[in-house]
């Protein structure tokens, strides 16, 4: 950053700790308050640049170098151990996705959890007042205990989040789980989330998590059920994680539109001016996406700022790299779409955004519980978990899935 410290005050810094008999050096990046992405090692900035600049730190001093930042991703820690720029690392929020993790490393097993640096567990509870919290870590404030009276055969419907969470769970009891799943992939909207700008860290985790469920449960996918599925079937419970479903504003004359899930899913954009209704968490991740497409992004929002269940960091990233180069509309609401023309209501008075060549629905969503209300008429001991419940984040549907397993 400007005016930040170069590697000549580093030398004179370095200099005085080898006169002070000082054991090593620890090598952390940027501060809280000037730097905060670079100080949370938010997964959307680049490690090769930290490893530059490691480089340059070890030809400025023969003290032990201890580095911390992200050391696991693509398991840097070997290459720059082995390559001897620096002499040990600092695992910080990859303890509490997995604490054994050094063990696990060290005795060459790949049964781990890698952190996907996503920040809304740790840094977002912490910043909320609340207990600092994991997405893939349910247990860091609850054991979880194995006390099983009677071996219980559980069908799972929905491999997102929260169906693999309840599933893996249940399993340490004992039980006998099936997951039936209704595309050929695992992870419901998880996958969606690794395809925004910058979160491809994201992947790590959910493919470490998809790696023990496939080992650990039966999985049927391409599998879609119904009520009559169950109707003669020996399961003692049935977990009902079906999600969520994109929700399509009643909108006069929208007719030609794709939904955010739409686009991270591959559907193409090729108009050049994009209009994109919704302004939250999924909104502006695809207004970055058309932006890096170099699309000129509108975006219309009714509540009075956008970016709501959005992590601070990546918050601040949007607002610094993204939100100059979009127009963005607040306590403003689509009214009506005449051809490629739409008219938006704001606060004062309706008026005409123009013509837009794509439009794109990112209203939110809303939960997907058609078939748990099918099955608890007929059923007992039908479950609902997720944001078939209630819509919210990967950690919501997790902890449901620990915390229901808890139960059963």
């Amino acid at each position: 950053m400007e005016n930040g410290i170069t590697n000549e005050d580093l030398k004179t810094i370095f200099a005085l700790a080898e006169e002070f008999n000082v054991s090593a050096i620890h090598v952390g990046w940027g501060n809280a308050c000037d730097s905060a992405p670079w100080y949370y090692n938010h997964m959307s900035l680049p490690t090769d640049i930290m490893d530059k600049k490691l480089i340059e730190i070890r030809e400025l001093t023969s003290l032990p170098l201890i580095a911390a930042g992200r050391m696991h991703k693509n398991e840097r820690y070997k290459k720059l151990v082995k390559d001897k720029i620096v002499d040990g690392v600092v695992f910080g929020r990859q303890l509490i996705i997995d604490p054994d993790f050094p063990n696990k490393i060290l005795s060459n097993s790949d049964d781990y959890l890698r952190c996907g640096s996503c920040l809304q567990g740790c840094l977002g509870n912490v910043k909320a007042g609340k207990p600092i919290g994991c997405i893939a870590n349910p247990e860091l404030h609850k054991e979880f205990i194995v006390n099983i009276e009677n071996k219980k055969k559980i069908a799972i419907v929905g491999a997102g989040p929260a169906g693999l969470f309840a599933g893996l769970y249940l399993k340490k009891k004992g039980y006998d789980i099936t997951v039936f799943e209704k595309n050929a992939y695992l992870g419901g909207q998880w996958v969606l989330a690794y395809k925004s700008p910058g979160k491809m860290s994201m992947k790590d985790t959910l493919d470490d998590l998809i790696k023990k469920a496939e080992k650990e449960l039966t999985i049927k996918t391409n599998t879609k059920v119904t009520a009559e599925t169950f109707k003669n079937s020996s399961f003692d419970a049935i977990i009902v994680a079906t999600g969520a479903n994109p929700f399509v504003p009643p909108i006069k004359g929208l007719e030609n539109y794709i939904t955010g899930f739409d686009y991270f899913e591959g559907k193409e954009i090729s108009g050049e001016s994009v209009l994109i209704i919704g302004g939250g968490l999924i909104g502006l991740e695809v207004a970055e996406a058309l932006v890096k497409e170099n699309k000129k992004v509108t975006v219309v929002e009714a509540l009075d700022e956008v970016g709501r269940g959005m992590e601070i960091v990546a918050s601040k990233l949007f607002k610094k790299n993204y939100a100059p180069k979009i127009s963005i509309y607040t306590k403003t609401m689509v009214k009506e779409i005449k051809g490629k023309e739409v008219f938006v209501q704001t606060k004062e008075e309706e008026v005409s955004l123009g013509e837009f060549d794509d439009i794109v629905i990112t209203a939110g969503t809303k939960p997907d519980n058609k078939l748990y209300e099918e099955l608890s008429k007929e059923l007992d001991n039908v479950y609902l978990i997720g944001d078939a419940l209630k819509v919210g984040q990967i950690i919501d549907a997790t902890t449901e899935g620990f915390e229901l397993a808890m139960k059963i």
